[in-house]
């Protein structure tokens, strides 16, 4: 209906829109539709012209520019508009915004239900004069349910500070730990906000933050699809939600975060592009938890957030995705791009950095990194992934799977992944953890020199009941991988299983596969015996080395030709060596000249030994 509506308003009105201000369409001049004579009859009593039959027909809302709503809104650019959109909205209709540019000097606000319906996001234009207070919120004392506003334009005049517009979309709910969650049910789309860059409270409560394009405070399963926020304090900040989706959406240049949740349930972020927010690189003082830093994404003590199918890139912060003390996150199919940046004085952070995130899922995804060039004494170094936690919390446990790392010419990376406690705790518990099936690097060719420190690195802490395995290092032409697997300061490494990851040196070189304490599960040796016959009854020994073979840990052996009758036997003789014994009981002389023996040395912890 709304299709059909648009398609007859742009006969009547379309033509009519001239420089900056629209004159009276032709659709005024008409003597005749076809409405019945009941349907367009104004509140005055006055028969209705075509355009305004249009609207109850097709659309059934309230137009601004109706000279019934306090002489009608010009929409000029011009004087100013807010008494006539007052008006409309007071009606408890949509209000349709015909296209134009509309001076709003006092904050609007929606009824339940009810909303605002423009003719496109360059079309119909709302500049915002309200200093320090929102554009647009919703109304007491359960604020808007199920209402619309879309194919709008918001417009800040840019500047920060006292003088600054506040929120542009504020649903912050009015009556805050009281009541229903409001707003509920709000669909929000098809909108382009810019430069509200002033100062307003987060909560109506505590002291001001730089002002977001949307803010929702207490909202339920509102949706928020194909916004493009620029240049504003944040882009979306939503606090204390449930099930609010972001599909579609655009945050960039931001002073400050792209996207900010804190203690939001079932949050959606998809599809969305989170580019070059958080210029200021620090959090605001009145935010809701201290410590926060600055990303594009910031995340804390949020439940079931997921990040999926979504561009993250050019922060100037500790990282893209910043998430802290989050349950059970699920970040997934994103482009994420650690940035070092020379055109910002060679910022370095990671593409995602996580503390305490317990049930984290960070599985598909791309990461890619800008060029690592400066000016700076020494060439600086790309993290990627960095989960942490920074005090005695124990059980941050988390599954790391399917993931690729782009190789980029000239880059230096210090890690891919990194595993750690800080703070000075190296007993810290990461348990249940699963790495598996990721990529490091890719076949393709590398034109300029590159030297990667760490692909997996753990370190400063107790790494247990976990598995590292089905991982893939390429070694191209030019590419240099230090360590695939390393670990350092570790307490304790029980119940690991590290087996069936590969090294694939196709031009380029891997120092070593494995590091530290962190070794594989199953360790392969391969050799021969001395003598070539062996008589009857009689037995030889020999020695293989076996890298990180450990006294007592089970060792199986095995001819690579079977020899028939021969009982092999074999144990770690000593550290990274593993002694075979062959005996023969038969009444015959054995011939095994021509099979290597292989043994394989198996990790076993206390826990599999009891």
């Amino acid at each position: 209906m709304a299709n059909k509506f648009r398609a007859r308003r742009s006969m009547l009105v379309g033509a009519g829109a001239i420089a900056g201000c629209f004159a009276r369409t032709p659709a005024a001049a008409l003597a005749a539709d076809t409405a019945p004579d009941d349907a367009r009859k104004t509140a005055a009593g006055k028969m209705m012209n075509v355009e305004q039959a249009l609207d109850v027909l097709y659309f059934g809302v309230a137009n601004v520019r109706d000279p019934k709503f306090s002489g009608g809104a010009k929409g000029c650019g011009v004087g100013d508009d807010t008494a006539a959109f007052e008006a409309a909205l007071a009606t408890g209709k949509r209000v349709y915004v015909p296209a134009g540019r509309y001076n709003i000097s006092r904050t609007l606000i929606v009824p339940q239900p009810g909303g605002l319906v423009g003719d496109g996001m360059t079309q119909s234009i709302l500049n915002s004069k309200v200093i320090a207070g929102s554009l647009i919120t919703t109304a007491a004392p359960d604020g808007a349910q199920n209402s619309l506003i879309q194919d709008l334009q918001l417009n800040g005049n840019g500047l920060i500070g006292a003088k600054g517009n506040g929120h542009a979309l504020n649903f912050i709910d009015p009556v805050l730990n009281a009541g229903a969650w409001a707003p509920q049910g709000m669909v929000v789309q098809r909108l382009w906000i810019r430069n509200f860059r002033g100062n307003e409270s987060r909560n109506h409560v505590h002291a001001p933050i730089m002002a977001a394009g949307v803010i929702c405070v207490q909202g339920l399963q509102n949706v928020f699809r194909d916004i493009i926020v620029h240049n504003c304090g944040h882009g979306f900040y939503l606090d204390s939600t449930q099930t609010n989706k972001l599909v579609n959406c655009v945050a960039f240049l931001c002073d400050k975060a792209g996207i900010f949740t804190y203690k939001t349930v079932g949050t959606l972020i998809e599809q969305c592009d989170i580019v070059g927010n958080g210029a200021s690189g620090t959090t605001d003082a009145a935010y809701p938890a201290s410590d926060l830093g600055m990303a594009n994404i910031i995340a804390s003590f949020d439940e079931n957030l997921t990040i999926s199918r979504t561009k993250v890139k050019n922060s100037n912060g500790q990282a893209q995705l910043y998430l802290k003390q989050c349950y059970g996150t699920v970040i997934s199919e994103n482009w994420i791009r650690s940035d070092i940046d020379r055109a910002r004085a060679i910022v370095v952070n990671n593409g995602i950095k996580a503390l305490n995130c317990p049930g984290l899922k960070i599985k598909d995804n791309t990461f890619s990194c800008v060029l690592a060039a400066g000016t700076i004494g020494q060439p600086v170094k790309a993290k990627h992934v960095n989960l942490v936690t920074p005090s005695r919390v124990d059980g941050f446990s988390f599954t790391f799977t399917g993931n690729t790392f782009v190789t980029q010419p000239g880059l230096l990376t210090e890690y891919s992944l990194c595993v750690e406690s800080t703070g000075g705790f190296t007993n810290c518990e990461f348990s249940g953890c699963i790495i598996d099936g990721n990529r490091f690097g890719t076949p393709l060719v590398v034109r300029s020199p590159i030297v990667h420190d760490d692909g997996i690195l753990v370190r400063n802490c107790s790494f247990t009941y976990s598995r590292i395995t089905n991982n893939v290092f390429y070694a191209q032409a030019n590419v240099i991988r230090k360590r695939g697997v390393s670990g350092t300061n570790l307490s304790a490494c029980n119940n690991l299983d590290i087996r069936d990851n590969l090294f694939k040196q196709d031009g380029g070189k891997i120092s070593e596969n494995y590091n530290g304490l962190l070794y594989p599960t199953r360790r392969l040796g391969r050799g021969t015996f001395a003598s070539p016959h062996l008589e009857s009854g009689a037995v030889v020994t020999t020695t293989l080395p076996v890298s990180n073979a450990v006294c007592g840990e089970p060792v199986q052996a095995f001819f690579g030709t079977p020899v028939p009758g021969v009982i092999l036997s074999a144990w770690v003789s000593a550290a990274g060596m593993v002694t075979v014994q062959a005996f023969n009981p038969t009444q015959a002389v054995l011939n095994f000249d021509s099979a290597n023996i292989g043994v394989i040395v198996s990790r076993m912890s206390d826990a599999e030994a009891d």
